[in-house]
C-alpha cells in the first residue's frame, strides 16, 4: 500500500456509482487503496445518471489500467466453498460482484481490507461469515478522508446507522445458521 493512501478497500457497484454521482470518485481513489472486483469492473458499473439526467459512462477498465483501481477475483475453490457453507445466505439477493467481493473477504487471504457496499444483503452476508470488522460505510470513508462535507448528500442507504443496521441483522443471522449447522 501506498504511503498517500490509507486503507485497502473493496467498493461494491453500487458505491462507485454513487460515487461517480456525487463526484467524489477521483477523491476515493487519491485517498485509498480502491480494489474492485472483474465482474464489476467488466459488468456491473458502467454508468451513472447525474442529477440532470444525462447518462455518463463509468470507464472502470481506464481506471485499471491507468493505475488507479486493482482488479480482484476470487479463487474458484474459494467461491465453491463458500456456496456450500453459507448456500441459502447467497442465494438471497446478493448479485455477482458482491457474492466475489464476500468470497474474497472469506478467504482469509484478504484480512487487511475493508468491503463498502449500501447493499443490505451484501452487508448481512459480510457479517454472517463474521467479518463485521471489515465492513465500512461510504460515510465513515469521506469522514476518515476529510470530506465529511460530502455526508449531506449520501442516500440512506451509504449511512453509518445503515450499516450497522443490517451488520446487527447479519450477527444475528450468523447465530441461527451456526445452530441449525
Amino acid at each position: 500500500m501506498s504511503q498517500s493512501k490509507r486503507k485497502l478497500i473493496i467498493l461494491d457497484a453500487n458505491v462507485i456509482i454513487h460515487a461517480h454521482e456525487l463526484g467524489i470518485w477521483n477523491h476515493l481513489v487519491y485517498q485509498y487503496d480502491v480494489c474492485i472486483v472483474g465482474i464489476v469492473i467488466d459488468d456491473e458499473a458502467k454508468y451513472f445518471q447525474s442529477q440532470t439526467g444525462i447518462k455518463t459512462d463509468i470507464d472502470l477498465k481506464k481506471n485499471e489500467l491507468d493505475g488507479k483501481i486493482h482488479r480482484l477475483d476470487p479463487d474458484l475453490s474459494h467461491t465453491q466453498k463458500i456456496l456450500k457453507e453459507y448456500k441459502e445466505i447467497f442465494v438471497k439477493g446478493l448479485d455477482p460482484g458482491e457474492r466475489d467481493a464476500i468470497t474474497l473477504l472469506n478467504s482469509g487471504s484478504f484480512d487487511e481490507h475493508l468491503f463498502c457496499s449500501g447493499d443490505k444483503s451484501a452487508i448481512k452476508a459480510a457479517a454472517v461469515i463474521d467479518k463485521t470488522f471489515n465492513v465500512i460505510s461510504l460515510e465513515k470513508l469521506l469522514r476518515e478522508s476529510g470530506q465529511a462535507g460530502c455526508v449531506k448528500n449520501l442516500k440512506h442507504e451509504f449511512l453509518e446507522s445503515y450499516t450497522k443496521q443490517y451488520i446487527n441483522a447479519g450477527v444475528m443471522e450468523r447465530a441461527m445458521h451456526k445452530k441449525s449447522v
